[in-house]
């Protein structure tokens, strides 16, 4: 009689480990999710931003001839809202004819 209690008192351990190693396990996948959505969208953000600013030189250049000086030209002049905060941002004037170098690098934070 006091095997069968004790098998089924393991029985009821075993039971508590799996649940506690499935709630673990579901809260790795929920972080691992999270944090995969976020860089997703973190590179999504700098991506529009690259894309805001190429339009605005492009359009630059199709009005005046020649593309802007810097990204503070764009701001002033064309409207240009950049997020300051989240990302730093790299404008290499080449020549009045040609593609500046645009680059939109994301902060650590």
């Amino acid at each position: 009689m006091a095997r069968v209690f004790s098998k089924k008192k393991q029985s009821g351990s075993v039971k508590l480990f799996l649940f506690v190693v499935a709630v673990i396990a579901a809260l790795i996948l929920i972080w691992y999710v999270a944090s995969t959505l976020g860089n997703s969208q973190s590179r999504e953000s700098e991506r529009i931003a690259k894309e805001a600013i190429v339009r605005g030189a492009v359009q630059c250049y199709s009005l005046e001839g020649r593309y802007p000086p810097s990204i503070e030209y764009l701001e002033e002049y064309y409207g240009l809202s950049l997020d300051r905060d989240n990302f730093n941002f790299y404008y290499r004037p080449i020549g009045e004819n040609m593609m500046p170098d645009i680059r939109v690098i994301p902060l650590v934070n």
